[in-house]
């Protein structure tokens, strides 16, 4: 005699309870003592298969791309990428993943302040340990340059901070008199603040803060070489 044959044959005279309608029952087989009839377990089925239905369809429309953070399409069902575009994005992080694992790592001395360092993936930087000790020494090596073609011209040089004269002109360019804006210094914006010299240094200008103003990258093309 099998599990099920066993059950069927035991009577059972305690009284249950229904889990759906609370009722009291007794129960004629064994292994029916949940619900008392047929009526209440397959309403019970639908009610849970109802809100499987309704979990799965709230799960799906709050989905999102694995990649771009956006809401899935409607007709993407088991996808986790909502475009072509996020597919290849996620390939090429795997693929970057991969190189970093197997690229040597490179101990090296940064020229500006000797810092030894290691370069991270798909950084340019392979000299400097930052942007601050790249700029730094870009900044001396054009001090040096002015330097070295003041002395060549024969004229007067002293260490000049744009920022200092830009401040001192008030962030105006002083042949169209345009208010400039300092965060779009180093830009190629046409209102872009730069230094220029009054007279130019082909002229036998010096620099000094005396021969230097604020132009707006405009007027200081179109100045040029010329004498206001």
């Amino acid at each position: 005699m099998n599990r099920s044959e066993y059950l069927k044959s035991i009577t059972i005279k305690k009284e249950c309870i229904c889990q759906h309608c609370k009722k009291p029952f007794m129960p004629k087989k064994a292994d029916r003592t949940t619900y008392c009839s047929r009526e209440c377990y397959f309403h019970v089925k639908s009610n849970k298969s109802k809100e499987k239905k309704l979990i799965k369809e709230i799960e799906r429309k709050a989905r999102t791309c694995k990649i771009c953070g956006n809401a899935l399409p409607e007709d993407i069902i088991h996808g986790v990428y909502c475009s072509k575009n996020c597919r290849k994005e996620n390939a090429r992080r795997i693929d970057v993943e991969i190189n970093i694992k197997k690229k040597k790592k490179v101990e090296i001395k940064c020229k500006e302040c000797g810092k030894i360092f290691i370069p991270v993936y798909g950084d340019k930087r392979r000299t400097f340990c930052s942007k601050e000790c790249g700029n730094k020494n870009s900044r001396r090596k054009r001090r040096v340059k002015h330097k070295e073609r003041a002395e060549k011209n024969g004229v007067f040089y002293e260490p000049v901070d744009p920022l200092k004269v830009f401040e001192r002109d008030k962030w105006t360019c002083q042949i169209c008199h345009k208010k400039l804006n300092p965060l779009n210094r180093g830009t190629i914006l046409p209102d872009a603040p730069e230094l220029d010299h009054i007279i130019p240094w082909a002229k036998g200008g010096e620099h000094s803060y005396s021969n230097t103003q604020c132009l707006c990258r405009s007027c200081n093309a179109t100045k040029g070489d010329k004498l206001e």
